[in-house]
């Protein structure tokens, strides 16, 4: 390994914490960005906290460091599939600057993810990627992950 992958004390991946809310909002903000997609602000840290760290947690998460900053993280949280009588955990997000790309911690997010999944008791992970997002579909496919081809319908909830 040359200097510039060689991992910083502290690299690696680790469960989110309440403290990490704003260099997730910072990354939740690049992933956007990467997506084609704007990110806007309206509260969302707060939410997120209650989510993750509530009294009936509803997300799980963790953050990827590199060189000792903030440079990725991953969220899922448990869903119910009615074909399959069945939980599976849907991963909501796996994002990595570019980077930190490359060291091994879009693996190490994934294994936080499986282990979240094995400890709800889930058999199935499943999420989603653009179409022209060829770099995590050639990441996904070498994890022995497969795909169906879907789309996926937005309907917004208008307050009454």
């Amino acid at each position: 390994m040359n200097k510039a992958t060689t991992p910083a004390p502290g690299d690696g991946v680790r469960p989110l914490t309440p403290g990490d809310m704003d260099a997730l909002l910072r990354l939740i903000a690049e992933h956007c960005a990467y997506e084609g997609t704007t990110f806007t602000d309206h509260g969302q840290a707060a939410r997120l906290e209650q989510a993750l760290f509530g009294p009936q947690p509803r997300l799980f998460g963790a953050l990827a460091v590199s060189r000792g900053q903030a440079a990725g993280f991953v969220t899922a949280s448990t869903e119910y599939s009615t074909w399959n009588a069945d939980t599976y955990l849907h991963m909501d997000c796996l994002y990595l600057q570019e980077q930190a790309r490359g060291q091994g911690l879009g693996m190490q997010l994934l294994a936080f993810v499986h282990a979240c999944a094995r400890q709800q008791g889930c058999k199935l992970i499943q999420w989603q990627t653009p179409q022209d997002n060829a770099l995590g579909q050639r990441f996904y496919r070498k994890t022995g992950a497969s795909c169906k081809p879907k789309l996926r319908y937005f309907l917004p909830v208008e307050a009454a």
